[in-house]
């Protein structure tokens, strides 16, 4: 961290006086990364001084608030700190290298609450859930009694450790004495509906901290957040309106009266943490709710939009009750008329503000087709910088981007006119491809003309209907005006020329789709409706050309229907069909137009033959006069992949995840020789059934010569590039291959791809474009783990085809498998020796295992030998731990010739934990050897202690394990011991002497140091900067004859 150095100063005075303890951040051993968010990067480490795991935190560097948030922070923490519930404050400590500046807080082993409750829930009872919540109500106590508001209480910065909860990740955190406004951070879910409706200008306060506590004792008793499922532009609408989750079913009735009134959208009626917490001191455990009762003394928030505040719940802010009532808020019927697909930026502002009502049509086309206009002026989607939510504000409050320097102003006037909020008075699609033919390229806009003559929808909030865009339907022009709506987005865009065949071959695909398009509601069957919708001969391709058998099975024929999940496209049920008695899954699908639904009958009914691939049987109709069908398809009794690998994991053996692997990618080989593209391959949408992989969820899925329908992919399955340029770069088969890799690195962990780094997607995504992934998991076949690291390439060209995958799969060696503590670089270059495979009879199946572990200690071997070649200072040290490394190489080359005679040791798995022991132990002294080898290394020695701690500290555990291992060459004996210790006496000895002959008062050694290195830098620089025929007179320096003109230097001085 490089602050300006008055901030720097301000930052140092700022920790003095508070009597923190500082940590030497060289006593920290095994430094891994946790987690990484918004606001910082926390790392897991071992403290030599505590003796325990503590987690560093530090702050994202890269703003000028860096040291106002840090000190924040410190603050904050230091005020509550020492409570039982809320996370313990150890010290701060620096990284010399970086300057990077450290908090050293407390370790919590079982990770956050979030993760916890998924891990868990079914093993909590409800006693257990009261006392998780009276910890976060006693830890937010604290922090009000303080004075203080957390304003980002969520389950992800709550965390769990050995059964108690712990509240962290006080950044955000305010004293309410102070005058700033809020900030604009927290997940929208646990957020006050008040702030969400002005951000700018509400502060959040005691009571917002209140409704976030509400919100996490729902989440409590059913084991997810609210709202699990929805996008946060839909949650942002459902909570600013007052909508909440249903309770659940065996909650005491006490517990749900509590988390209703903290909830509350008033924040004025929200209780106190003091009557929270005395409430839950009170709850009668036997007094549950459930929802078949009749009458129940609960009333909640009000579920549907615009209720009025008499719906809500009512009690005293002295006690929390609420008065009774015998109905719930009605929820709407989600069987919508629209489908909920696309993005945000792209959608009619009407069907964002009555999605359940507002059914999308030709004028909401032309509305995606002006942002798309915009688009390509600019060449980046609109508002690209904001998160779904604060888009779906701008939209419907008539917010537009502005226009684009060197823009044609005829070009300005069209997008104007197709995104104008009112779709009565948006251009139909003729006239706008009659408009685009009679562009001026000439008549250009620049903002800095005073008089545009041309005037767009008002940017600014709440503008009245009269200052938008004036045109004729019949042909795109705009009354003149002098001014632009003002706005708040950036302005600062790079000038674009249109791009006019580009626009008027979008403008002809989409006139295109809408002259086919179901503009009709479907009055008969469907099969007579798209028969007739369509070209007849395109038609009978679909159902007689391609040999593809179309039922249309009546709905009444379905029984015993039951919610089973949500797809990419529509709601998924399971039902009965009667007359064929099997179990058959529903899934609603709306028809927008009638070529993209047959294509995707035809994916379906191409695809479904593969035994892998959810089969597709035929179509339905609940409502002859709605544009919504239903897919019948097969029925998966297994669920999800990753319900299969949470709840069976332990219990698969590597053959049984192989299986899994293989069905997935012959799936996706079948898909593939017939050219369609998945697009969304993740374990939520791979089933199974009787133990059978099932692939499904075709929503998303194309022919390869299309494009995308959908780009809400799960990020942690998206191809890098996809992310990168998103909207620029069409998904391909390899973008498959890369969802494979994800897939099979899931398989071998069990685990959800980087939930343990990542709480923030943007962070994850900046990952991933690095080229970074997860890690292997220990107990891998090495040659999995180079499959699906293959599959993962950065370069799609570079990934492997599905067929390829497949044949890999087939020749894994479970034998081969990747340890721990080899890091996998290491592992890839390390192969199986030819003489290491000629082994006869049954050693050779025990040794396998071992052969990796013998190329990577080989290795590190050789690396300790070129760092030995290079030795500065201490080489009597580096001597004596040089004759330890040729012992251990001896008995290396031993084991190899004599592999017969250690049949018994290949079979022990306490003999394989030792070899593993015995790597990392190399490596520590190949680490040791660099360090105290040379300046810099020794100064880190002298910031972690003892040279000499650390010295015997590897010989003792080298000669230990060499024991372990049966290496009979070992140098473990007195006499060795002996010439040890006179080595290392002998070498800091002459290092002292070394640093005390640096003179100028200096007395502190790491300061002489700093002095020596110093002045080799100006040193080197004048050699530098001297005349080519000095620089060829010089020699090497040796460090031996360094004192010289250093105490020279020091003494002119």
């Amino acid at each position: 961290m490089f602050l300006p150095y008055s901030k720097k100063d301000l930052f140092k005075s700022a920790l003095k006086g508070r009597f923190i303890k500082e940590f030497d951040y060289s006593t920290f051993e095994k430094i891994e990364r946790i987690s990484s968010g918004a606001f910082g990067t926390v790392h897991r480490a071992n403290s030599t001084n505590l003796g325990k795991h503590v987690a560093l935190k530090s702050l994202h560097e890269n703003n000028e608030l860096f040291y106002e948030q840090f000190v924040r922070e410190l603050t904050n923490i230091m005020a509550v700190n020492n409570h039982d519930n809320i996370i313990n404050f150890y010290g701060i400590s620096i990284d010399p290298s970086t300057e990077t500046y450290y908090l050293v807080l407390q370790y919590a082993k079982d990770g956050d609450l979030r993760t916890y409750l998924r891990n868990n829930f079914k093993s909590l009872n409800w006693t257990i859930k009261i006392n998780m919540a009276k910890d976060i109500a006693s830890g937010l106590r604290c922090i009000h009694d303080e004075n203080m508001v957390h304003k980002d209480l969520h389950s992800k910065n709550i965390l769990v450790h050995e059964q108690r909860l712990l509240i962290t990740d006080l950044g955000l955190s305010q004293r309410l004495d102070t005058n700033s406004n809020s900030m604009a951070g927290g997940m929208v879910v646990y957020t006050d509906p008040e702030y969400l409706r002005n951000p700018r200008e509400y502060k959040r306060n005691k009571p917002s901290d209140i409704y976030s506590l509400g919100v996490l004792f729902w989440e409590l008793s059913n084991g997810r957040p609210p709202f699990n499922d929805n996008l946060d532009f839909e949650i942002y609408k459902k909570v600013i309106s007052g909508e909440r989750e249903r309770p659940i079913d065996e909650t005491p009735k006490d517990y749900i009266n509590i988390y209703s009134s903290a909830w509350n959208n008033d924040p004025n009626q929200r209780p106190t943490i003091k009557n929270i917490f005395d409430s839950l001191e009170k709850i009668n455990l036997e007094n549950i709710y459930n929802d078949s009762n009749d009458n129940q003394d609960i009333q909640l928030e009000a579920y549907t939009n615009n209720q009025s505040q008499a719906s809500t719940s009512i009690y005293s802010k002295d006690s929390v009750s609420i008065a009774s009532s015998s109905n719930w808020g009605e929820i709407t019927d989600t069987n919508s008329n629209s489908m909920a697909g696309g993005m945000v930026v792209y959608t009619d502002p009407e069907y964002l503000r009555n999605p359940r009502e507002y059914k999308r049509n030709k004028p909401s086309d032309i509305y995606s087709l002006g942002v798309l206009f915009w688009e390509l002026s600019n060449g980046r989607p609109p508002f690209n910088d904001n998160l779904d939510f604060e888009i779906y504000k701008k939209v419907i409050s008539g917010e537009r981007e502005r226009p684009i320097d060197e823009t044609p102003k005829d070009y300005i006037n069209i997008y104007s006119s197709a995104w104008n909020n009112d779709p009565n008075q948006r251009p139909t699609i003729k006239n706008i491809f009659d408009s685009l033919e009679k562009i001026n390229l000439e008549n250009i806009y620049n903002d800095s003309n005073d008089n545009q003559d041309i005037q767009l929808e008002a940017y600014t909030n709440n503008q009245s209907q009269a200052s938008t865009s004036i045109y004729s339907k019949d042909s795109v022009s705009i009354a003149s005006s002098s001014n632009w709506g003002e706005i708040t987005a950036r302005k600062d865009q790079q000038s674009s020329t249109l791009p006019t065949s580009l626009s008027t071959s979008l403008s002809t695909s989409l006139s295109t789709s809408l002259s086919a398009s179901l503009s009709t509601s479907l009055s008969t069957s469907l099969s007579t409706s798209l028969s007739t919708t369509l070209n007849s001969n395109d038609y009978d391709n679909v159902t007689k050309g391609n040999q593809i058998i179309l039922y249309n099975y009546n709905y009444d024929d379905f029984k015993n229907l039951k919610n089973i999940g949500k797809g990419r496209s529509g709601m998924i049920y399971s039902a009965t069909l009667m007359n064929e008695k099997r179990k058959v899954a529903l899934k609603s699908k709306v028809v927008v137009t009638a070529e993209l639904f047959v294509n995707e009958i035809k994916q379906y009914s191409r695809a479904s033959s593969h035994e892998n691939i959810i089969g597709f049987y035929g179509i339905s109709q609940k409502d002859l006069k709605s544009n919504e069908c239903i897919l019948v398809l097969e029925y998966a009794n297994g669920g999800t992949l990753r319900d299969h690998l949470k709840s069976n994991f332990e219990k698969l053996e590597w053959s049984n995840k192989l299986n899994l692997a293989k069905q997935i990618v012959k799936a996706i080989e079948h898909l593939h020789s017939n050219d369609i593209i998945h697009g969304d391959l993740n374990s939520k949408n791979i089933l199974l059934h009787d133990n059978t992989i099932k692939i499904g969820d075709f929503g998303i899925a194309m022919l390869s010569t299309g494009l995308l329908l959908d780009s809400k992919n799960i990020i942690e399955y998206s191809d890098p590039i996809f992310l990168k340029k998103l909207g620029e770069y069409s998904k391909t088969k390899a973008s498959d291959i890369y969802s494979i890799g994800i897939l099979l690195w899931e398989i071998s962990s069990g685990k959800i791809p980087y939930e343990s780094k990542f709480q923030d997607k943007l962070d994850l995504i900046f990952y991933v474009s690095r080229g970074n992934r997860e890690d292997p998991i220990v107990g891998t076949p090495q040659n999995y783990i180079n499959i699906y690291q293959d599959c993962w390439n950065q370069d799609p060209d570079q990934r492997p085809n599905s067929g390829k995958v497949i044949q890999d799969l087939d020749h894994v060696n479970l034998t081969r498998i990747f340890s721990e503590s080899i890091k996998s670089n290491v592992l890839e270059t390390s192969a199986i020796s030819p003489d290491a495979t000629k082994i006869a009879g049954p050693v050779e199946d025990d040794i396998k295992p071992f052969v990796s572990l013998i190329e990577s200690v080989t290795i590190v071997i050789s690396e300790i030998v070129v760092i030995y070649e290079t030795v500065q200072y201490n080489k009597k040290i580096c001597n004596s731990l040089m004759d330890r490394v040729n012992a251990a190489e001896a008995a290396i080359k031993t084991l190899k010739r004599r592999k017969a005679e250690n049949e018994k040791n290949f079979r022990n798995q306490e003999y394989y934990k030792s070899f593993i022991r015995f790597i990392e132990i190399m490596k520590r002294i190949k680490n040791f050897m660099a360090d105290v080898s040379n300046l810099h290394g020794y100064q880190k020695l002298l910031h972690s202690g003892s040279v000499k701690d650390v010295f015997d500290s590897l010989v003792k555990d080298f000669d230990v394990v060499m024991t372990e291992l049966h290496f009979t060459t070992t140098v473990a004996n007195d006499e060795q011991r002996r010439i040890d210790q006179s080595a290392l006496e002998s070498d800091i000895a002459d290092m002292t002497k070394f640093l005390e002959r640096i003179e100028g008062g200096i007395i502190d050694q790491n300061q002489k140091i700093n002095t020596v290195l110093r002045e080799v830098t100006l040193l080197k620089a004048k050699l530098d900067h001297s005349d080519s025929s000095d620089k060829n007179k010089v020699t090497k320096i040796n460090s031996t004859e360094l004192s010289d003109p250093l105490i020279l230097k020091v003494t002119d001085r």
